[in-house]
């Protein structure tokens, strides 16, 4: 090693130190610095796969709770790198969530051959489909959003829009919520537990019980509120993901069977329709104000 030129490695992070020097001698290199050099320029010549990375990012531009920074947290970038990267790729920061933005990033993972998400969404749909029909609407669920952590967060985020956009609407008009316990104060929905269940959705009382927007509605014994908004918001989740495969099937990858997402969207939008004409919340939020969904 004494033929380089010598300089200051600052070990920022000591565990992954240990598991450079650790796979640098399985590999056989003479030094960690070796192998550190090789990475570099691995990456300068773009040898070093940002799959993961761009499969995080289809997910910050298409779900309502992915910010930039768990996106960041969950590619294992600082921020700021993250930023730089998305710049690389020629990727907008987008204030809300829009379907061209989500165009741009499907482009960006067809050509690094990655499958967008919608695409395993359709065939665990599909597979579904074939076992049982008509599909319960914590079915579909499950196969558009796999992952309970991240049904459970989108389908709560979408609600806490929603209500608040509610709340906002109501305090403007100063309408008191109480005027909504007798037309809306069903059973179904006061218990939260039980309906967390039923759309399959992980239901973590500890969160519930913080959560300053359900605290709100449990002051004026308005729990049913959230809970009705949260059937709700499961329905525009549906009704978005369903929209998105039909897009990418007509767009990028044509897929055999399309028709059966159009009928459950038809079915989701019909549910949808029904739950706005019967209450008179729904009524008084500007659904495209809230979420673009």
């Amino acid at each position: 090693m004494s033929d380089y030129p010598r300089t200051t490695l600052f070990v920022v992070e000591k565990e992954e130190w240990i598991n450079a020097k650790s796979i640098a001698e399985k590999m056989g290199y003479n030094s960690v610095s070796e192998y550190i050099f090789d990475l570099l320029k691995a990456d300068r010549q773009h040898k070093i796969s940002y799959h993961s990375l761009l499969l995080e990012l289809e997910k910050y531009y298409e779900l309502e709770y992915y910010t930039l920074g768990l996106t960041a947290d969950r590619a294992g970038f600082p921020e700021k790198v993250l930023i730089n990267l998305m710049q690389e790729f020629g990727l907008p920061f987008p204030e809300r969530k829009k379907l061209e933005n989500t165009d741009v990033i499907h482009k960006l993972l067809l050509q690094n051959k990655l499958c967008p998400r919608e695409v395993d969404s359709f065939l665990r749909l599909r597979n579904e489909l074939q076992k049982h029909k008509p599909l319960a609407y914590a079915d579909i669920l499950c196969s558009i959003l796999p992952d309970i952590v991240d049904r459970t967060a989108e389908a709560l985020t979408i609600a806490r829009d929603l209500v608040s956009e509610f709340l906002e609407n109501s305090a403007r008009s100063k309408k008191p919520l109480k005027q909504y316990r007798s037309t809306e104060n069903h059973k179904e929905y006061s218990d939260l537990r039980s309906l967390f269940g039923k759309l399959a959705l992980e239901y973590d009382a500890e969160v519930i019980d913080n959560d300053p927007i359900i605290e709100n509605l449990r002051k004026e014994n308005c729990t049913h509120l959230f809970g009705r908004m949260l059937e709700y918001a499961s329905l525009l989740l549906i009704k978005r993901e369903m929209e998105r495969i039909e897009s990418l099937q007509l767009e990028h990858i044509p897929m055999t069977g399309i028709e059966e997402v159009r009928e459950i969207k038809a079915r989701v939008i019909q549910e949808k329709n029904r739950f706005e004409e019967s209450s008179p919340i729904l009524q008084n939020i500007n659904n495209s104000a809230c979420l673009n969904v």
